[in-house]
């Protein structure tokens, strides 16, 4: 009989296939995606994704905290450990909306009041759907699931986030300064998916009944990762199309 870990991989890969389907997924990770839209799509992404990231450190810390308190000691501390890795992230990509602003300027594309969204803009549905999943799966009664989640969206820095660092780096004059967060971690973040794996393992073998679970949080996660990406995108194309009106 296969692994409890085997079989999650072998559940985990219809969330998987979904993910590397969506449209916007496969035109984000196209080299031959147009340079502005890229560009556009970048900005937005950079603008909307504090939303996605902000809160990061803290609910992993509480799943992590919950998670050795329910006696899932290895697991939680790992969990905890995550989370101090998740520190300053939201500000990498204050850091990177701010360059990719000034580089659409130099370039004549489309520039937007982008202080005033970084403070006041709501979040994006798509990442208050990211959102909501990683506090209720740290909140919830099985803290310890928020592994799976953390686990299929770090694999996604071994595949989407390298093409996505690939179209930075040809629209963006191979300037890794200019998008700070794609590229730390495709560098980082592919040293943390043998650490999920072994945790997402740990897990399953001492609680095998979490298997629905642990396969559904994978799959919404990247599910409204694929929604947050495709957003951006169409509030890029709003933005070139409106620019292109005046």
């Amino acid at each position: 009989m296969p692994s409890a870990l085997d079989q999650y991989e072998a559940r985990a890969e219809a969330g998987r296939k979904a993910f590397a389907d969506h449209p916007a997924v496969l035109e984000l990770g196209s080299p031959h995606i147009d340079a502005a839209l890229f560009l556009q799509w970048h900005y937005r992404y950079c603008l909307h994704g504090v939303h996605v990231t902000r809160d990061m450190q803290r609910v992993i810390e509480t799943a992590g905290t919950r998670a050795r308190a329910a006696g899932h000691d290895s697991v939680g501390e790992g969990l905890v450990k995550h989370a101090r890795g998740e520190t300053g992230h939201d500000l990498l990509m204050v850091d990177d909306a701010r360059s990719t602003a000034s580089f659409l300027g130099a370039k004549g594309g489309v520039v937007l009041d982008t202080e005033d969204i970084l403070k006041n803009a709501a979040a994006l549905a798509s990442a208050a759907r990211y959102n909501a999943l990683f506090e209720r799966l740290s909140g919830g009664d099985e803290p310890v699931c928020t592994v799976a989640a953390l686990y299929e969206m770090e694999q996604l820095s071994a595949g989407f986030a390298v093409d996505l660092v690939a179209n930075c780096r040809r629209t963006m004059d191979d300037d890794p300064t200019r998008f700070t967060f794609l590229d730390e971690h495709v560098v980082v973040d592919v040293g943390h998916i043998a650490l999920d794996r072994r945790m997402l393992e740990t897990a399953l073998t001492d609680r095998p009944q979490l298997l629905d679970a642990m396969v559904e949080a994978g799959t919404e996660v990247l599910a409204s990762y694929a929604e947050f990406g495709g957003e951006c995108l169409e509030l890029a194309r709003a933005d070139l199309a409106t620019d292109a009106g005046h």
